[in-house]
């Protein structure tokens, strides 16, 4: 598929819905190392081969890691005027040893919490809470367990 259509259908989305079917479409999780070798549903040799990918290379590849489709989903959202909460859920064990991450949005719609889920096929889907701590906590007992894992909110 070439780079203009992902480019043109996203321009026609208007909610959250229409967003999740356009991730559903046009994203498939995956990345682009720093070779520029795409890598679809796996994360084998991501230590040390990975580089956070622009918007416009998601775009382009149509793939995106949970970093990148946040950072997709947050762009949109916040470009419709709605107040964004990044957040990381990581934890790292050495340069060589597994390390856990996964990065995900909350969204604030009027009095209610917005978390979108794209990445993650587990908690994937579009959920409102009353709390940014309720949506945490659900997020957190759905999240794989690992000891020491830590969520922060990120710039």
């Amino acid at each position: 598929m070439e780079n203009i259509d992902r480019k043109e259908e996203f321009r026609k989305i208007f909610s959250a819905n229409d967003l999740m079917e356009y991730m559903d479409t046009y994203i498939t999780y995956g990345w682009v190392s720093k070779m520029g070798e795409k890598n679809v549903n796996t994360l084998e040799g991501m230590n040390m081969k990975y580089k956070v990918n622009s918007l416009e290379k998601v775009m382009e590849t149509g793939l995106g890691t949970c970093i990148e489709q946040a950072k997709l989903i947050n762009y949109f959202f916040s470009n419709c005027g709605y107040q964004t909460h990044v957040y990381s859920s990581r934890y790292y064990k050495g340069e060589e040893e597994k390390w856990y991450m996964h990065c995900f949005v909350l969204i604030e719609v009027g009095e209610k919490i917005m978390y979108f889920e794209h990445s993650n096929p587990d908690l994937k889907g579009i959920y409102y809470f009353d709390s940014i701590d309720e949506a945490l906590t659900y997020i957190e007992n759905g999240l794989k367990k690992v000891e020491g894992r830590r969520i922060t909110e990120v710039d």
